[in-house]
């Protein structure tokens, strides 16, 4: 007990090379232990935005063309662009750029070919889903002929994802994993019904072994027997 995100860190080089889920209760720890796992992995920050070869991701936004929803989780497994095409899209709340570029993606149930949208990764919140998706289709307009696609076909929507070491429990509702560590911090432990219930969804995501760090409040509300 006692615990910090500070201390999450230690973990993060560890559970990174394992690809263990880091669960978290914020969208703003989910985004600094992404950040923490990417930066071990080797990728270079805002100069190195899209996800390696190799790296998980999550699914933000549901996406049925594609077979896939919110919270899945998928591995990258080829880009088949060097660059990517960036596309505007103009609605009346506002104008919104993307760039996609197409990728081989693993998920739970097959690999399927989408574009990817480079804005969507590090985003603690997209200002529009709906906005971002209908630059991102203007985007991939820009592939004229679907000779241009993989197996001449287009992919049939852009997905909105983002990096996959961590997760918040939200995001990790549906999913199982063979090993989880879970970061219970400062925000929970107050003793509300909503706590008990993220502290019970999130460490009953791990199949067979389960790491728990909690904050020091975490850790007395725990004690007192109220989880």
């Amino acid at each position: 007990t006692g615990a910090s995100l500070a201390d999450v860190m230690r973990y993060v080089e560890r559970l990174a090379a394992r690809k263990t889920p880091i669960i978290v209760h914020t969208n703003a720890d989910r985004c600094a232990v992404n950040t923490a796992a990417r930066a071990v992995a080797g990728r270079d920050g805002a100069a190195d935005t899209w996800p390696a070869v190799g790296d998980p991701i999550i699914v933000v936004k549901n996406c049925y063309e594609a077979g896939v929803v919110n919270g899945e989780s998928g591995e990258v497994i080829e880009w088949l662009d060097a660059e990517a095409r960036g596309a505007t899209a103009r609605l009346t709340y506002g104008t919104f750029t993307a760039h996609v570029r197409r990728a081989r993606v693993r998920f739970a149930d097959g690999e399927v070919f989408v574009a990817l949208v480079r804005e969507a990764f590090g985003a603690a919140r997209i200002e529009s889903q709906t906005g971002l998706l209908r630059a991102a289709y203007a985007a991939i307009g820009t592939w004229a002929t679907t000779e241009d696609w993989p197996m001449g076909e287009k992919p049939v929507s852009p997905i909105l994802a983002d990096y996959g070491w961590s997760y918040t429990c939200h995001k990790m509702q549906g999913n199982e994993s063979p090993q989880v560590f879970v970061y219970a911090g400062e925000t929970l432990g107050r003793g509300r019904e909503e706590d008990r219930r993220w502290l019970y969804t999130a460490v009953t995501r791990a199949r067979e072994s389960l790491w728990l760090l909690t904050h020091a409040r975490v850790g007395r509300w725990l004690g007192r027997g109220r989880a």
